[in-house]
């Protein structure tokens, strides 16, 4: 039989950068959380206390994801302190009660998105859920569909619904209307140059997960047009497997596995476990697990490089309004999640860090920051 695909998850990443909030003498909005009392004030009421209105933290309750207690220098979430969360720029999840609806408008599949702040900016992501049967070509053709259509619509309170949305659009809207909210007037701000995608199969069946990729080529052009959005997909150059498979976890492993990587794309394809018939909650688990951490760790990456971005943007004079903590924190945040140092080891995330469209920002920062730099550079050092 062919391949089916019966439940799938697609996120979609975008995010900003940007500085005029640390040397605005009076904000405009009442939590300067990009400082560190009202930073402190919030998390500390969050990990233990009553709450705060309109944040909450970056993991839910029962999230199956192991991400931040790697990051955190494993430590457990419950036992994260407000010093580890500042340091390590561990973000605040922006929850108003007002926040925009957004619904997809040619399908039928679940959609939730989260914004994450961080001192220096937002950064969106969507989680679209699909759960109807696909070929493996529908599956193919919705997932590029859903990025590249104008699949969404989006309901800003007290203006009338916007449809006909692509998803960098969407998120755009989102990521501005957060800003507005929660930061005030900003004027100038780097953005994700195009969002950055994860696809993650969790259930489905007539794979044969024995059967590695480079006995595939038309398995790789199928996960090649999702990950990487050629125009002529059918047509398009395939990357060498060298360069498109990145080292993943070695549990419950099989020859058929891949962590399929594009500049901008990933796919976490695992047959062995979304093929597994004995244990859908034992599946489920895992790869929820898999794509929980992928998402964090690449949200993470790219507050990180977009900060490197926007600190390379500016002059050296208007550098200075930027908190040295703040920018030694990021520099050395940076350097640690490329190196795999005493955080979440990842090679998704070094190759999001090392992106050759940001490289040369990314190690202004780390220079000027005196952290080794990243790259062939940090490679050979």
């Amino acid at each position: 039989m062919p391949a089916q695909i019966t439940y799938a998850r697609l996120n979609i990443v975008s995010g900003e950068a940007f500085f005029e909030q640390f040397e605005t003498a009076a904000s405009t909005v009442p939590e300067a959380f990009w400082l560190p009392g009202g930073y402190g004030d919030i998390f500390r009421k969050l990990r233990g206390g009553p709450g705060y209105p309109g944040f909450a933290m970056p993991w839910r309750d029962g999230q199956r994801s192991t991400f931040w207690k790697a990051y955190c220098q494993q430590t457990p979430v419950n036992q994260i302190s407000t010093e580890l969360a500042a340091r390590t720029m561990v973000p605040l999840r922006l929850v108003a009660v007002d926040r925009p609806g957004v619904t997809i408008t040619d399908g039928a599949e679940r959609l939730f998105y989260d914004v994450n702040a961080f001192p220096h900016g937002l950064v969106v992501s969507l989680t679209i859920q699909t759960g109807a049967l696909l070929s493996l070509d529908e599956w193919r053709d919705r997932m590029r569909a859903l990025q590249v259509e104008p699949c969404f619509a989006l309901k800003l309170p007290g203006v009338a619904e916007e449809a006909g949305l692509r998803a960098r659009d969407l998120l755009e809207r989102l990521v501005a209307w957060h800003r507005d909210r929660y930061f005030g007037p900003i004027a100038v701000t780097s953005q994700s140059e195009t969002p950055f995608t994860i696809a993650t199969v969790i259930q489905g069946s007539d794979v044969d997960p024995s059967v590695p990729l480079a006995s595939s080529p038309d398995l790789q052009r199928t996960l090649n047009a999702i990950a990487a959005l050629p125009v002529n997909w059918p047509a398009a150059t395939l990357p060498s497997l060298d360069d498109a498979i990145l080292p993943a976890s070695s549990i419950n492993a099989s020859p058929g596995d891949a962590l399929y990587a594009t500049r901008r794309g990933r796919i976490l394809w695992r047959p062995a476990l979304f093929t597994y018939p004995a244990s859908a909650s034992h599946r489920l688990h895992s790869l929820s697990c898999l794509a929980h951490n992928l998402l964090a760790a690449s949200v993470q990456a790219e507050s990180l490089r977009l900060f490197a971005i926007r600190y390379a943007a500016l002059s050296a004079a208007a550098r200075d309004v930027i908190p040295p903590l703040v920018r030694n924190r990021a520099a050395n945040l940076i350097g640690r999640m490329w190196r795999g140092d005493q955080t979440y080891r990842s090679a998704s995330v070094k190759r999001q860090i090392e992106d050759s469209g940001s490289l040369a920002q990314v190690n202004a920062l780390l220079t000027a920051e005196q952290v080794p730099p990243i790259g062939k550079a940090g490679a050979a050092a």
